[in-house]
């Protein structure tokens, strides 16, 4: 009767009676070096494109039959590693090839592996699979996945730089200009210069419009104009400054019409007299009275919100 080997390792059963004084050394020990490389060894692979395994029985030596396959190379394109279609399983088979390796049985889809990455993978004799754990923290899965929990499928999935520049290429997002959006809703292509509008004594400043642009926003130091010594109530004007010293109570009424950005100074020194700002129609700190201040020794700046209408 003859010997015939099993089904994983390929070890020899040996039938009864046969390999007389050879049983132990060399089929024993041929039995033990499988199991020992099978269950605990590892061995590096290089690969120049696909690769097929191949397993004899009662080797020893077979390429990949181990429990850690480092795969190595300088490939250009993703290749398949191509293994028997025998139950097995990789503690880790580390792709360090420069390109993603499909492992697989020859009639399988497999499993693959980006460059740079390791998995552990099991065939069934049918086609081959990630090993990874199925949930590892809460919602959170093995090999980067998010797993929706009521849906009950994968949603979203961890990628490397390759493997999201790939994806932007194929769904054919631009890099190209003119397609800046204000709101959800807007439908109309412009340059960020064009979209941004400033009033008042904002400015902006673009460089390279209508490319690539470099974006800024100045508020300029204001130099306000000499407005003199007040001792009687007066009509102040916009960025002007005044200095008060009331010789009875006073008033200070601002413009009538104001606009973004407009800057009055007051100096109101200290008297026996109260000074009364009158907003003309607008308001002062969110108030549409008069401001009523007692006798103060102050200096101040009211600036104009034309978005409120508001002297603050």
């Amino acid at each position: 009767m003859a010997d015939t080997p099993t089904t994983r390792y390929k070890v020899r059963k040996q039938s009864l009676g046969s390999n007389v004084n050879t049983w132990g050394d060399a089929k024993l020990n041929d039995v033990l070096d499988q199991i020992d490389r099978g269950s605990k060894g590892y061995q590096s692979i290089a690969m120049t494109g696909d690769l097929t395994l191949s397993w004899s029985n009662y080797s020893a030596s077979n390429q990949g039959q181990v429990a850690v396959v480092n795969l190595t190379g300088s490939l250009t394109s993703a290749a398949s590693l191509i293994v028997p279609s025998v139950e097995w399983q990789w503690d880790a088979i580390i792709n360090a090839t420069g390109q993603t390796i499909t492992v697989k049985t020859s009639a399988g889809t497999g499993v693959t592996i980006p460059t740079g990455y390791r998995a552990a993978v099991y065939c069934d004799a049918t086609d081959c699979y990630g090993a990874t754990p199925t949930r590892a923290f809460g919602d959170i899965y093995a090999g980067g996945q998010i797993k929706n929990v009521t849906a009950g499928t994968v949603s979203t999935d961890a990628v490397n730089k390759t493997q999201m520049d790939a994806a932007i290429a194929a769904a054919s997002i631009t890099g190209t200009g003119n397609t800046l959006k204000v709101t959800s809703s807007d439908t109309t292509s412009k340059y960020l210069d064009t979209a941004v509008t400033v009033s008042g004594a904002l400015s902006k400043s673009v460089t390279n419009p209508s490319g690539n642009e470099g974006f800024a926003l100045a508020v300029p130091v204001l130099a306000l104009t000499d407005g003199g010594r007040k001792t009687a109530s007066f009509n102040a004007s916009a960025s002007t400054r005044y200095q008060v010293a009331w010789a009875a109570d006073g008033t200070v009424t601002l413009p009538a019409s104001p606009t973004q950005g407009d800057v009055i100074g007051l100096a109101v020194f200290a008297s026996a007299y109260n000074t009364t700002i009158n907003p003309n129609g607008k308001k002062i700190n969110g108030s549409t009275s008069n401001l009523v201040m007692g006798a103060i020794n102050e200096t101040f700046t009211l600036t104009y919100d034309a978005t409120l209408g508001d002297w603050v």
